[in-house]
């Protein structure tokens, strides 16, 4: 991967973390600890930051509300301009499930002041409405990736789930180079609202056989500006994988964010309430 692509497409991007233990179980010094990611990346919308990622999610963290929690935090320690690694604390209780539109798989969780500044502190960056991309064959495309964390690649930092295994979690982002298709595989069942699909190419360096942990994370292109310099443009929000293929789906960012965008005033009284 090059280092120059990586550094571009990696500040946008963190992954939600959880880590939560159940008492009364001996097999892990007394805790029988799960750990639990989700990829997503940072949206600015009317000077509010918001992490999006994909609306499925909300299934398993519904689940996840009702364990002892020990860690739940977005880790975005990946970029080249990082202070810190352990990542900035939420409340699982923050995110919130965009229906907007039949059959979009959508979720965010919308970022207090406090939080927003500690990303930015770590060298976090959000997209905005001008870096939404909603024609993937404009000429200046360089190239399309998926980002996320993959489960598989998370290193717990310890054989055994333990009291001290909270310091030591690592995630790891991995950039998968997409080759867009002009429409789903032929035996993918049909969904109501549009999707994107692309093949994935899962090789080197990365030698992973699956994705799961990397739902929600975003589709960028890379396009080159007026000034020959590269910049990264939100495609998708990664939403299913047809595992026998390679090939993944993702939600159109463009129609999605402009049709929240139309209800952010709506939400943020709601919150003010």
């Amino acid at each position: 991967m090059d280092e120059k692509v990586r550094n571009l497409v990696s500040d946008y991007t963190a992954a939600l973390s959880v880590l939560t233990v159940e008492p009364f179980d001996s097999k892990y010094f007394g805790k029988d600890a799960r750990f639990e990611q989700y990829s997503g990346f940072f949206v600015e919308l009317e000077d509010h930051w918001f992490w999006f990622t994909s609306g499925h999610c909300l299934e398993g963290i519904e689940y996840l509300k009702n364990q002892k929690i020990e860690i739940c935090r977005l880790s975005d320690g990946f970029g080249n301009r990082k202070h810190r690694e352990e990542g900035v604390p939420v409340s699982l209780d923050q995110f919130v499930a965009f229906d907007g539109h039949e059959g979009w798989d959508a979720g965010f969780i919308k970022l207090d002041s406090l939080q927003t500044a500690a990303l930015k502190i770590n060298g976090i960056k959000a997209f905005k409405i001008d870096d939404l991309i909603a024609n993937s064959e404009k000429p200046n495309i360089l190239g399309f990736y998926l980002v996320g964390c993959p489960l598989s690649l998370t290193d717990y930092g310890t054989s055994r789930f333990s009291e001290f295994m909270r310091h030591s979690i690592k995630s790891s982002l991995v950039i998968i180079f997409i080759e867009p298709l002009s429409d789903s595989p032929e035996d993918v069942t049909k969904l109501n609202a549009p999707r994107l699909w692309a093949k994935a190419h899962l090789e080197k360096p990365y030698e992973i056989s699956d994705i799961v942990g990397m739902s929600g994370g975003p589709w960028i292109a890379l396009v080159k500006n007026g000034a020959g310099d590269l910049e990264p443009k939100l495609v998708g929000i990664q939403s299913s994988w047809v595992p026998s293929k390679k090939v993944i789906a993702a939600v159109p960012a463009a129609p999605l964010l402009n049709a929240f965008q139309r209800t952010l005033k709506s939400y943020l009284s709601k919150k003010a309430v």
